[in-house]
């Protein structure tokens, strides 16, 4: 009776476990694919900072006025 309780408790915290490696990799990749500022960009998205310029380079956002 312990050892199926016991193997029961090792399935549910080996799963538990692989869940958590799973979403912990999907979020560090990424921000691992941003772009640092002065790297050429097309759109906002790509760049660490959330701004593609005029030149099409990642850089700081602009002041609002």
């Amino acid at each position: 009776m312990k050892s199926n309780k016991l193997l029961t408790l090792g399935m549910i915290s080996a799963l538990s476990m692989g869940f958590m490696a799973c979403s912990d990799d999907s979020s560090d990749s990424s921000s691992d694919d941003k772009k640092a500022n002065g790297v050429t960009c097309e759109k906002a998205d790509e760049c660490k900072s959330g701004y593609c310029n005029d030149q099409k380079k990642c850089a700081d956002k602009p002041a609002a006025d």
